[in-house]
């Protein structure tokens, strides 16, 4: 390319929008995408972001001058048991029809919608109900899949219900599943109790017995399920990986069996310092680590330590970081200090139709960063062509993680 034309602008959002990626955390697996209460129009609708938007939202209409007082924050039980459709009627009029849907988790929604191809102008929803239902629904999950333009999506299965997913349908094969112990071992004293039941010999307060009591227990889940990779969102910034019951049993039982079983290790930090959990990629170099970091003041120590680990892929940022305008600065501050060796984002999605909006949006984003970055480039004088910012798309949105999982 003989300037920074056009036609490299072209060439970038080209590379943006059209390359498959994968989503490693999705948290709607296909058997619940393929299901009539978890999908659709009013799962989109009453997912926890545009929920938590519409509590909000209502807690401000309770303040204004005349309102009945006793239509209080104490009705939100009753709102939420309603039926799915019931809800979704309520949330639209308050968020979409009496005020601008201008929040990232609303313009999703409109996203998806207007994707499918549906009137989202017309602001009626019976409307968009009936033009959603006219899609045949064999057909629609592949749509999500064709609309996102996703080869691959990797969900967790907590490793107590194990068992009861495995009796469900066969999953979909861009689907898989990541065994995950974040409710097992965040709170050890009622799992360890579930799993005394089941005849292993655990005890609420962890002693030399129970690592290898645990691992036991995760290598039967294993088998089962044959997932890609374990999953551990860290519970609270308190628990540290030296500590006597999560840091051990981590330390002892889940990173062992998954050097020995091949396995990735998704860890999720939650509110934990990213320097206190680096530690665990550190002393255990045979495991390759893929990071979330869940805090802002956290992502650029996160960046640091990718920078100088090899067995340490930084994905994200995670909710709730990942809205278009934080998640340009994150993606720009890891092509500066990463080059393209990280994984650009995930979805998180609660829906399966989530997923459209949410990578449609992401892909905007990278779109801008790469613009953004390949001027710089050309600034130094070196020259690039369409191959290579196809290279460097085709990695960040999945071949990286896709090599670093072995898939």
């Amino acid at each position: 390319m003989a300037d920074f034309s056009e036609s490299v602008r072209d060439a970038i959002w080209t590379a943006a929008h059209t390359t498959p990626a994968v989503d490693v955390r999705v948290f709607a697996d296909a058997p619940a995408a393929e299901s009539p209460a978890l999908s659709g129009i009013d799962a989109l609708l009453t997912t926890p972001e545009i929920l938590a938007e519409f509590f909000r939202r209502r807690a401000l209409n309770l303040c204004l001058p005349g309102v009945d007082r006793r239509c209080s924050p104490e009705m939100d039980g009753s709102i939420l048991s309603l039926a799915p459709a019931e809800l979704a009627d309520i949330i639209w009029l308050q968020l979409f029809v009496d005020h601008s849907p201008v929040s990232e988790a609303a313009r999703i929604v409109l996203t998806t919608l207007e994707m499918f191809g549906l009137d989202v102008a017309s602001g009626d929803l019976r409307l968009l109900r009936e033009q959603y239902a006219a899609i045949p629904a064999t057909e629609r999950l592949e749509k999500v899949l064709a609309l996102a333009n996703l080869e691959m999506a990797l969900y967790p299965v907590e490793s107590l219900s194990v068992a009861d997913h495995l009796a469900g349908p066969a999953r979909h094969p861009a689907f898989h599943p990541v065994l995950c112990l974040s409710e097992l071992l965040g709170d050890w004293k009622e799992s360890a109790k579930a799993l005394r039941l089941q005849g292993f010999g655990l005890k609420a307060k962890v002693d030399e017995f129970t690592p290898l009591e645990l691992r036991r227990h995760l290598l039967g889940e294993i088998d089962r399920l044959q997932p890609v990779a374990v999953a551990f969102d860290w519970p609270a910034k308190d628990h540290l990986p030296g500590d006597p019951g999560v840091g051990r049993l981590v330390r002892e039982s889940v990173l062992p069996l998954c050097r020995d079983c091949n396995l990735p290790f998704f860890l999720a930090t939650g509110d934990a310092r990213v320097d206190d959990l680096s530690v665990l990629w550190r002393d255990f170099p045979e495991v390759r680590f893929l990071v979330f970091p869940g805090r802002e003041s956290e992502f650029a120590a996160a960046v640091f330590s990718a920078s100088r680990s090899r067995n340490m892929l930084l994905c994200g940022p995670d909710q709730p970081l990942s809205y278009p305008r934080i998640m340009e600065g994150y993606t720009c501050m890891r092509l500066e200090n990463l080059g393209s060796g990280f994984h650009a984002c995930h979805s998180g999605a609660d829906a399966a139709e989530e997923m459209v909006g949410c990578w449609a949006h992401a892909r905007w984003v990278l779109g801008q960063a790469l613009l953004r970055h390949y001027g710089d480039l050309y600034r130094t004088g070196w020259r690039f062509c369409e191959d290579d910012i196809r290279q460097v798309a085709t990695g960040i949105l999945g071949g990286n993680v896709r090599s670093f999982l072995r898939l």
